[in-house]
């Protein structure tokens, strides 16, 4: 993105400073009834200022010819470069329809790998079903937004802060299905320890 920016200027300037270049005058000097400075001199003081200023002209000329095309080839491959940049993929992991391993840990091979990969903030504005839910940005270009506590009070935040990598109980694992998904493993004295109706068996399962 920066060097686009870059190429735009410069190839501005360099078509700036060709359209400053006036177009030549012709002038035919050796026709009898114009002998004046300005027909035969083109206004120089003597011949040899009118050499130094046209070598001077030539080479300005084939600079700008020069830069110009480098800058149209540059300019061409940054554009071709931005279009074959992929955008990203936006997966919602707490969908109970969608629980495969692209979905939940956007291909990943399990939470560890994924959570390795991926750097996690809190949404500003997550999904309509969900009060609270965090975003994961994946190094593969995905992004998967994990609801943690939907709009009807169920919550899976006692169980895991928010982004946090490792469960809040440390009796608790997080482990993996043989289809490659993550489910919230926790022993039956600690699930009887939050109230159920907060922290339901989805929050184990899908949204943990």
């Amino acid at each position: 993105m920066t060097t686009g920016v870059f190429f735009v200027i410069a190839f501005g300037a360099c078509v700036v400073g060709m359209l400053g270049t006036s177009a030549d005058e012709w002038l035919i000097s050796t026709n009898a009834l114009y002998q004046t400075n300005a027909q035969v001199l083109a206004g120089y003081a003597d011949w040899n200022t009118i050499l130094d200023n046209k070598t001077g002209q030539v080479h300005l000329s084939r600079f700008f010819m020069t830069t110009g095309v480098f800058f149209v080839i540059a300019f061409g491959a940054c554009v071709v470069g931005m279009l074959g940049t992929s955008a990203e993929e936006w997966l919602i992991s707490t969908n109970a329809l969608y629980q495969t391993n692209a979905q939940v840990l956007a291909g990943y091979a399990d939470w560890n790998t994924m959570t390795s990969n991926c750097c996690c903030i809190e949404s500003t504005n997550p999904p309509d079903a969900w009060a609270v839910s965090e975003r994961w940005i994946c190094n593969n270009g995905k992004v998967i937004e994990r609801g943690r506590q939907s709009v009807d009070g169920s919550t899976s935040l006692p169980l895991r802060a928010v982004c946090g990598v490792a469960p809040t109980n440390s009796s608790c694992v997080i482990s993996t299905t043989s289809g490659g998904v993550p489910y919230m493993n926790c022993p039956s004295d600690v699930k009887a320890y939050y109230v159920p109706s907060q922290v339901t068996e989805n929050a184990y399962d899908y949204y943990f």
